[in-house]
């Protein structure tokens, strides 16, 4: 059913905004607003001691997802499609782009990319296909009844104040519906009456509707992770909240003992004390103690700050736990280290499928969100070439390990089963294939002159060992794929 924007945000989506306002507060650091307000009281601590593990967490799986730039591929049939695709996303800056929406969409839930075509600013001369990220907390879809995936249309809506008079805010409307955008102006309060677009000067040129060329809404929701019919995604922050807000209440409970008691107080006999209140301090340099006197002491206390610092370590091994999150990822040595590139994707192993399940959703909304902006392109751009859905080569964000990644390629090479340039490829990426393979090409053509063998260059297969018949595939070259042949006569 239509939503009712009389109201904003509207009454079924209060909730979903407020919870993403409060997430944005704990990745930012800013649990005291939320957790210890600052209302004077019996027990009120001094300084607040914030661990801002949400930031940390939401942080790593950006770097992991997005750190490394993924490869975008076109199908190598359409002719000048690859070309028109890395135009595309370096013009958008869709790499970080990406990261920014990564980070966003770990504390949030959600996120959502928006594909047009227009003017970048209004400074622009000529109007382009534009991939951007829009915060979720303006994105209203109208969901179907029989199916809750299923989105009927969508309805961007923001405030807008009146630059000539800050008491007057407006809604903006923007309703999409497949090949068609309505644009609309509501006065925010007192009814949400229409207003005219030209109400407002920066909206004078709007036109009211907008064809779009498409069979569908060019806008992609991205959730963080979805379970059965639920539509909107789950932050990487739930259930961790109270493991948060108990670490931060240990940590400076735990500071304020420790602030008190840095300098403690010292217990003396009367006589110490002079007339005047005083501290008579030559005495104490060397005590004497009559007989039965007491000595002088200092009022301590054990605030047992071992069971506290045990009680902050379960807490902190709790939320790596909930969070999917590997110790090892932010170098603790108390939990060892990795010796290889394998063993440290062994010890990532819930953090690394906690990232590929965020990867789902993004290969998903990325691939559609490409081809849009390519149809764009050709229907509102004139350009000529085929859109087509690309492919995404993910990198896992985690630093290589040369030596394993060379002996792979060796064995794979001497087994076979790839060729040199793939090889190439892997090892120095894609922008170094061309010129390393024409490197390759020319050696391998050197030593042909000079040795006039046609297998002398790089990439040869493996000569036949010593004592094999003529003829006879040698175990590891291509001919034999390593396996020996019986020639024994029968």
């Amino acid at each position: 059913m239509p939503i009712d924007f009389r109201a904003y945000p509207p009454a079924d989506h209060v909730l979903r905004v407020k919870d993403y306002e409060r997430y944005e507060k704990l990745f930012l650091g800013q649990h005291r607003e939320l957790y210890a307000p600052g209302v004077p009281g019996k027990f009120q601590l001094r300084r607040y001691i914030v661990a801002n593990f949400a930031g940390v967490i939401s942080r790593l799986s950006a770097d992991l997802l997005f750190g490394e730039q993924p490869d975008f591929l076109m199908p190598e049939d359409v002719q000048g499609a690859q070309e028109a695709l890395d135009n595309l996303i370096a013009r958008n800056n869709l790499h970080t782009t990406n990261y920014e929406s990564a980070l966003a969409n770990s504390f949030r839930g959600d996120a959502v990319y928006k594909v047009r075509w227009g003017k970048r600013t209004p400074q622009s001369e000529q109007p382009e296909a534009i991939i951007e990220e829009i915060p979720p907390t303006i994105y209203f879809p109208e969901l179907s009844e029989d199916d809750v995936r299923q989105v009927l249309r969508v309805t961007l809506a923001w405030p807008k104040t009146d630059p000539l008079d800050r008491q007057k805010r407006y809604l903006r409307i923007e309703e999409h519906e497949p090949g068609l955008i309505r644009n609309r102006l509501l006065r925010l309060g007192g009814g949400g009456d229409e207003l005219p677009l030209e109400t407002l000067e920066a909206y004078k040129d709007l036109e009211p509707e907008v064809e779009t060329g498409l069979d569908h809404i060019p806008i992609f929701h991205v959730p963080n992770f979805v379970y059965g019919s639920r539509y909107w995604g789950v932050s990487d922050y739930k259930d961790l909240e109270p493991l948060f807000e108990a670490l931060d209440e240990r940590l400076s409970q735990t500071d304020e003992v420790m602030t008190k008691h840095v300098a403690p107080k010292l217990v003396l006999p009367p006589r110490f004390i002079n007339e005047d209140g005083t501290v008579n301090l030559s005495e104490l340099e060397v005590v004497q103690l009559e007989a039965g006197e007491q000595a002088p002491t200092y009022v301590t206390w054990d605030a047992h700050l071992s069971a506290a610092q045990a009680h902050t370590d379960r807490l902190i091994d709790l939320i790596f736990i909930m969070s999917e999150t590997a110790p090892v990822a932010f170098g603790l040595e108390k939990y060892g280290t990795a010796q290889s590139g394998t063993a440290l994707r062994l010890r990532l192993l819930r953090t690394l499928a906690k990232i590929n399940r965020k990867r789902l959703y993004y290969d998903r909304a990325l691939k559609a969100a490409l081809l849009c902006a390519q149809q764009l392109e050709v229907i509102h751009g004139g350009a000529a070439y085929e859109p087509a859905e690309p492919t995404i080569q993910w990198a896992d964000g985690l630093p290589e390990d040369l030596t394993e990644m060379v002996q792979t390629e060796m064995q794979r090479l001497a087994a076979g089963n790839t060729s040199i340039e793939s090889s190439v490829r892997r090892l120095d990426g894609p922008d170094a294939v061309e010129a390393e393979m024409g490197r390759i090409a020319e050696e391998t053509g050197q030593a042909v002159a000079l040795t006039g063998a046609p297998g002398a260059g790089r990439g040869q297969a493996p000569q036949p060992s010593q004592g094999a018949a003529e003829g006879t595939p040698a175990q590891g070259s291509p001919g034999g794929r390593g396996i020996e042949v019986d020639q024994t006569p029968r």
